[in-house]
């Protein structure tokens, strides 16, 4: 059934070039839009060699966005999922696991994934109030980004110019914070500085078991604290201060804290209502740009540096058989560091060619590990009580992990070559050596053909990688998971076709099909013993996929006052194996997304919008019933220049109060993770 629907789909498409005209007169406005991320320069969407989106300030004022994932999930294609319990994990076309986001995230042109997580969870703030745009590749990026670019690369792009802001916002679950942004141009300088922050509980949502009702079932004990609530609560604070000489050099600093943020439903999958996360992120660059026109160059140094916190309750008080009078306590400190360097040069003095080529260097390090338990672990992986916090040498036993270090050197090459006045043949490749791995060479190939003003389609073939992050490869073994020195980078490689078609009676269309096959996906191999009900976790090498799928948006300005936005994305996943694949359960088969912008009134507009998501699968292992489709409705009205400069928006999320509950990865937490019920926002803002 699924494949007689996308084809069907297809071949309706296809049928409407032949039954509506085009008005070469209402395509101006089609292409206006710019990408960087695509090629490494600025370019036209249309002529951009990958499936890209970008989502624009006015998007987010528009929904009433307090965070980035809010308007990720607009996005076809794109699913933010909770499957960890609390921490966000951005799922491009299907490609995601509880633990990783295998997507290179920017600020500003600065990575900051870090080799010890691979992703940036403990140290990206998502608030979204000093956001210019977000560029998003969707697909294969190691060609020109190297390792992480997996399934995809974001570059979020803050406010540079002169216009100023403040606001604050209030609503459900004590969630309230502002913002303040500031531009400044002095003489052949410009100076931004931006705030914001937020404190919230969270969502409340309750689950029923957890690990240790399993672990007092067969014990016949009672020290779970499930039924009880998860914990998302958090504070996060965001600053930054650019300073930018004209065109040729800039400075960058944000420093980014985030406290208190909850442990979700436990570090152990065992309900945890006060254990918390803290840390502290520094994002810092100096960018020169220097060369004549025809060899526009670009030096960066960028540094990414952290410390993470985190005293967790591993089980309540009376774990194991009542062996604990108190709860089951970790203290964990450490800190990351990421320094990068690069040199990229585009030349263009070649006819019908632009050459980009570029060499760096990656230093990635973690240390000052700190690691106090009071427990040790006993046989089957049982844990026995050892009074006060102690240190892991004090106990004589191994801490979560060891000191590490490696280093990337890299290069790239990409030609742009103008072979007719409207095709163009972009090829490129880039080489990594890992001091850890070895070699990685990823090369990318895509045909551009602007058949007409209204009319471009893209083939487009790459291939990509993920580097083994610290946390997989060397966490020693413990209560949660052991990791594994012998595991192998993830690898991808993806087909792409795209076409975009700009109609006649203001509305456009866009329609990408893929391909791709993953080889080595990193899973968690669960090993349970079935007397005590104890589990131990090791990293291994999973088979991987062989997967397609198709994304469509249509856009319509029905009238001046009046749009309507609808995407579709279908995914269809075969797992090469079926004894780990866990990694399907964060990928829907469906998502439906459907927006309407209404400006009703002078200064008044409202939005309504809806995602649909369905047909999520367990892993094979994984006897439960189906994971619940759901359909959340938002709702956001905007009335704009109250006494000359004020905005108020008023927003309601979950409208229906639907259900909504993301996949728990095994049967640990049975009825999987809830997320938001219907909740309420307010925003002030005012431009001066």
């Amino acid at each position: 059934m699924d494949r007689l629907v996308s084809n069907l789909f297809f071949v309706l498409y296809l049928a409407m070039f032949l039954v509506i005209p085009v008005q070469a007169s209402d395509i101006a406005s089609a292409y206006g839009q710019t990408i960087k991320l695509a090629s490494g320069y600025e370019q036209l969407i249309k002529e951009s060699p990958a499936t890209v989106s970008v989502i624009t300030k006015e998007d987010i004022k528009r929904i009433g966005a307090i965070t980035i994932e809010e308007v990720l999930e607009t996005i076809p294609g794109i699913h933010v999922s909770y499957a960890n319990g609390f921490l966000p994990t951005y799922v491009i076309r299907g490609i995601g696991s509880s633990t990783n986001s295998p997507v290179l995230i920017y600020l500003d042109g600065i990575p900051i994934n870090s080799s010890v997580v691979s992703t940036s969870h403990f140290s990206l703030s998502h608030l979204a109030k000093n956001v210019e745009k977000i560029e998003i590749i969707k697909g294969t990026g190691s060609a020109l980004y190297g390792a992480d670019a997996f399934s995809g690369v974001i570059n979020i792009i803050t406010k540079k110019g002169e216009s100023d802001d403040i606001g604050t916002f209030a609503g459900s679950n004590d969630d309230y914070g502002g913002w303040f942004n500031f531009g400044q141009h002095v003489g052949d300088f410009k100076i931004n500085f931006s705030a914001q922050g937020r404190t919230t509980n969270g969502s409340k949502g309750a689950i029923e078991s957890d690990r240790q009702s399993q672990i007092d079932r067969a014990l016949n004990t009672n020290a779970s604290l499930a039924p009880g609530s998860i914990n998302r609560g958090h504070d996060e604070i965001d600053l930054k201060l650019e300073t930018r000489y004209q065109d040729k050099a800039s400075i960058y600093l944000r420093y980014i804290k985030n406290t208190d943020y909850g442990m979700g439903v436990g570090i152990a999958n065992s309900l945890d209502n006060s254990g918390t996360t803290e840390s502290d992120a520094w994002v810092t660059g100096l960018k020169y740009n220097f060369g004549p026109e025809q060899w526009k160059s670009s030096f960066d140094i960028n540094y990414t540096g952290y410390v993470l916190d985190l005293k967790y309750n591993v089980f309540p008080t009376g774990a194991f058989g009542g062996l604990f009078n108190t709860p089951v306590i970790n203290k964990i400190s450490y800190t990351a560091h990421d320094f990068s360097t690069d040199l990229a040069t585009i030349y263009t003095g070649l006819d019908d060619h632009k050459v980009h080529v570029g060499v760096g260097f990656e230093y990635d390090a973690i240390n000052d590990i700190s690691d106090e338990r009071n427990f040790i672990q006993g046989p089957f992986n049982t844990l026995l009580p050892t009074g006060s916090l102690q240190s892991t040498q004090q106990l004589g036993v191994l801490p979560i992990a060891d000191s590490q270090s490696r280093y990337n050197y890299h290069g790239f090459i990409q030609d742009e070559w103008r072979v007719h006045n409207d095709v163009t043949l972009t090829t490129g490749v880039r080489a990594d050596y890992f001091s850890d791995f070895d070699l990685s060479v990823n090369p990318r190939a895509s045909l551009i053909w602007k058949a007409s003003p209204s009319l471009t389609t893209k083939l487009m073939y790459g291939m990509a990688f993920r580097a083994p992050s610290f946390f997989e490869l060397y966490t020693n073994p413990g209560v949660t998971v052991t990791g594994n020195k012998n595991l192998k980078p993830e690898t991808i490689q993806t087909l792409e076709w795209s076409i975009h078609k700009r109609w006649a009676y203001d509305f456009s269309t866009q329609l990408n099909l893929f391909w791709y096959e993953t080889d080595d996906l990193i899973t968690e191999t669960i090993i349970q013993d079935t007397v005590t009900h104890s589990e131990s976790r090791i990293f291994n090498n999973a088979g991987g996929a062989n997967t397609y799928g198709l994304e469509f948006e249509f856009k319509y300005q029905i009238i001046e006052d009046l749009d309507l936005n609808i995407n579709y994305a279908y995914l269809n996943i075969n797992s090469k194996g079926v004894s780990n694949d866990q990694f399907i359960v964060t990928a829907p088969t469906h998502q439906v997304y459907a927006a309407i912008n209404w400006s009703f009134l002078p200064n008044w507009s409202a939005n309504l919008r809806s995602n649909s998501i369905i047909g999520r699968k367990r892993a094979n292992a994984d006897t439960r019933h189906s994971i619940s489709d759901y359909t959340k409705l938002d709702f956001t009205l905007k009335n704009k220049q109250i006494l000359g400069s004020v905005d108020l928006t008023f927003k309601i999320d979950n409208l229906l109060d639907s259900n909504i509950r993301e996949p728990s990865i095994d049967e640990i937490v049975p009825g999987d993770y809830p997320l938001d019920s219907r909740t309420f926002m307010g925003i002030v803002s005012m431009k001066f």
